[in-house]
Order: C-alpha cells, then structure tokens, then sequence
C-alpha cells in the first residue's frame, strides 16, 4: 500500500492524492480485483446487512457528513480556518435509487 499513512494524518488530502494506492505483483492481478470487487460499496448495519431505504426499500444506501444545519456549518468553517479535521459533522444515510435522506439510526 501507498499514501496510507498521509491519509492516516491527514484524511483531507485523500481526494487530491487519489486516496490510498494497492500495489500488487502481477500474477495476484486477478486475485486482488475479486477482493476488492468482493467489498460491499454501500452501508451496512453492524452485523453486515444492507441499511435498506425506509421510503423504497432500496438497498443502495450512502453514508455521508452534511453541512446543512448551523451547528456544522459553524463547526466546517471554524476547523477550515484553523487547517484542522472538523469536531462536529452531521451524518445522514441517502439512497442513491430515490435520493432520499434519512437519518443514522
């Protein structure tokens, strides 16, 4: 693995580096893409189970921070101004089918 440690010290730089990069020998190619196409790219519940949507029972559900309130805006621009990760987000679930947004239970 590479940049896994810079992202470790700094998660905000993840997106302008490219995130965390997998080296693999050539002959485990095809062994590494089934692991990685074997991980589940939307939420899940504590014991692995698909959050499903409460409006259309979809299971393609993201989990994601949201600076739509006060509180975290506050919070987005106070750490933005000091170069520091922000002490307060707002974390919502939305379905990717319907676009809805709901709450983390």
């Amino acid at each position: 693995m590479f940049d896994n440690y810079t992202i470790d010290t700094d998660p905000m730089v993840s997106h302008a580096i490219g995130g965390v990069k997998l080296f693999v020998k050539t002959e485990d190619f095809d062994k590494a893409v089934l692991v990685l196409e074997s991980i589940n790219k939307y939420a899940m519940t504590d014991d692995g189970k698909n959050i499903s949507c409460p409006q259309c029972q979809g299971k393609k559900v993201d989990y994601y921070t949201t600076i739509k309130d006060i509180k975290s805006l506050l919070s987005f621009l106070f750490s933005f101004l000091l170069f520091m990760l922000p002490f307060y987000t707002k974390r919502k679930y939305k379905c990717t089918d319907c676009s809805f947004e709901f709450d983390v239970q």
